[in-house]
């Protein structure tokens, strides 16, 4: 019998893991995938019984056509075509067990095998994609850059969607000059390289690139609606040509710098990290470029239930002092999990910490141990080469 034609009877409410899953015998992407496509199945069959169950109790109770046969629907169909695909792809995944390793290895998915899975992929929890499904190789959400376009008018009015940012400025000077004053070498007090990722309108680069200790600053950013307020806003400040370069690109997108001329002092991430899908894929590119002895400088949201109250309930739906959707509640990274991921990786030292409250009516202001519960800053300095 086909499994199209399968009767509800005969479809298990909970499919038998598949036998390939053993991790010694099959490569990590056809584990994912195996991994994806039992988990969205299981779920999906179990919900389906449930419904189909209702849906018989409900044309029971209305006594009309209890016993005669229903024409499929397209949601049933849809459902037979996922169980299809599941038997298919179960199918191959069991072959491919039983086969020598160099042989799994080399032994590409067929063609009918892919369609299955982007079913199955398309099928699957919205979470279980974020966390299985293969990566970009860009950091750039389109969502987020939408949101951001339709900003774009707005970012250099001080009253407007980008105030808290304005306010938030002279905070993020304040933090980097701590960093500076903090390592124990004193920072060089002219030519300082600024790279600003996810720049918006320009609010930090452009003060940045108006200080006297600053040589260069680079910014960039994907979105070119906001670039262009960026760079027209720019040109209205003749000192600023030649210090101020915008570029409308991702991180991904620059050179790989191939000297130490070509890293940065600093490395900003001001209100970036919490817009970013994939966080540690995103420092692991940043990185390079910046320069030993050199700084990542960002400003985020902690992951907590304060936070979730004051940036999305009150900041976005009472007060309306932030545009709805922008923050992903879910993004937020704690600071013991920046700390953590630095310290990890080695080659990183010294880093430090500054929690900040917006207080209605006095603007940001810096309170120690608020870094655990909203918004704070980060910073951490990159080791020095040591010269034998």
């Amino acid at each position: 019998m086909h499994e199209d034609d399968m009767s509800a009877a005969q479809v298990p409410t909970k499919i038998p893991e598949p036998s390939c899953m053993r991790a010694q015998l099959v490569p990590r992407q056809v584990q994912v995938q195996a991994c994806l496509a039992y988990e969205s199945q299981n779920n999906l069959l179990v919900s389906t019984d449930k419904q189909r169950e209702k849906r018989g109790q409900a044309t029971r109770q209305q006594g009309t056509r209890g016993d005669k046969a229903k024409s499929p629907t397209r949601r049933d169909n849809t459902l037979s075509e996922l169980r299809t695909s599941f038997f298919h792809y179960q199918d191959e995944l069991s072959l491919l067990a039983k086969q020598p390793i160099g042989s799994v290895m080399a032994t590409p998915l067929r063609s009918t095998s892919l369609r299955n899975l982007n079913l199955l992929l398309r099928s699957a929890p919205r979470f279980v994609q974020n966390q299985f499904r293969a990566q970009s190789t860009s950091s750039v959400n389109p969502e987020e850059v939408s949101h951001f376009n339709a900003l774009a008018s707005t970012w250099w009015d001080p009253h407007g969607s980008s105030r808290l940012l304005h306010l938030m400025n002279p905070l993020r000077h304040d933090f980097i000059r701590g960093c500076h004053t903090s390592q124990p070498k004193p920072a060089p007090t002219s030519n300082l390289k600024y790279l600003d990722i996810g720049c918006g309108g320009g609010i930090f680069a452009e003060s940045a690139a108006r200080l006297p200790s600053t040589g260069s600053v680079t910014a960039i950013d994907p979105s070119p609606e906001v670039l262009a307020v960026a760079k027209g806003h720019a040109r209205r400040d003749p000192g600023l040509h030649g210090k101020l370069t915008y570029l409308n690109t991702s991180i991904e997108g620059l050179p790989k710098p191939e000297c130490i001329e070509d890293q940065y002092d600093v490395l900003s991430l001001f209100e970036v990290i919490e817009h970013i899908t994939h966080p540690a894929e995103f420092l692991d590119t940043c990185a390079p470029f910046v320069k030993p002895g050199g700084w990542i400088i960002m400003s985020t949201i902690a992951r907590t239930w304060m936070s979730w109250l004051t940036t999305k309930v009150i900041a976005e739906d009472i007060a309306r002092i932030v545009p709805r959707g922008t923050h992903d509640w879910e993004k937020y990274i704690n600071e013991e999990e920046l700390r953590g991921y630095f310290l990890k990786e080695r080659g990183w030292n010294s880093p430090r910490v500054m929690g900040v409250v917006y207080v209605p009516g006095f603007g940001w202001k810096e309170v120690t141990g608020s870094e655990k519960v909203g918004n704070y800053f980060f910073g951490i300095r990159k080791d020095e080469i040591r010269l034998p």
